[in-house]
């Protein structure tokens, strides 16, 4: 495959892919009216996101302990 090409998708799912989950704090209130759920369960779900995002984000280079 073309490697700028593979560089840029890259780029870009990772760009999403953090957009998504540090804006989630500005989406809360909107989360919680919707859903009709406790702020600690929305809570989780966000600390689950930042947990899959940052902690399984490098493992191919730099294996993490996960537990």
């Amino acid at each position: 495959m073309n490697e700028p090409l593979l560089l840029a998708v890259v780029s870009m799912v990772n760009l999403l892919q953090f957009g998504v989950t540090f804006a989630f704090g500005a989406t809360f209130p909107f989360i919680l009216e919707k859903y009709g759920q406790t702020r600690a369960r929305v809570a989780l779900v966000h600390s689950i996101l930042m947990g899959i995002t940052l902690g399984f984000g490098n493992e191919r280079y730099v294996p993490s302990i996960v537990c």
